[in-house]
């Protein structure tokens, strides 16, 4: 049964990874037009990345072992500091 499920889930992971690799979040340009700084300066990738903090910290709620919750707290402060970084000093 074990098995069985370990097959199942990694058929899901790479068909997920498969389609999210082929999509455009931006239709009309390449890919690389923008390059790195369109990534960091972006407002729509800055409140991603901010809203990617704020899921680790509600997530910390939910870990058991207080080492554990801590990393988690940790990495969502520091995707949004990350994040207000970026804004203010990038661009």
């Amino acid at each position: 049964m074990r098995k069985k499920l370990l097959t199942k889930s990694t058929i899901t992971a790479g068909a997920l990874l498969t389609v999210a690799s082929s999509a455009m979040a931006h239709p009309g340009h390449a890919i690389t037009d923008g390059g790195i700084a369109h990534a960091l300066t972006s407002p729509d990738h800055l409140a991603a990345l901010v809203l990617t903090g704020v899921a680790f910290l509600v997530g910390a709620h939910f870990v058991k072992r207080a080492p554990a919750r801590w990393a988690v707290r940790s990495i969502g402060v520091a995707a949004i500091a990350g994040a207000c970084l970026l804004r203010a000093f990038v661009s």
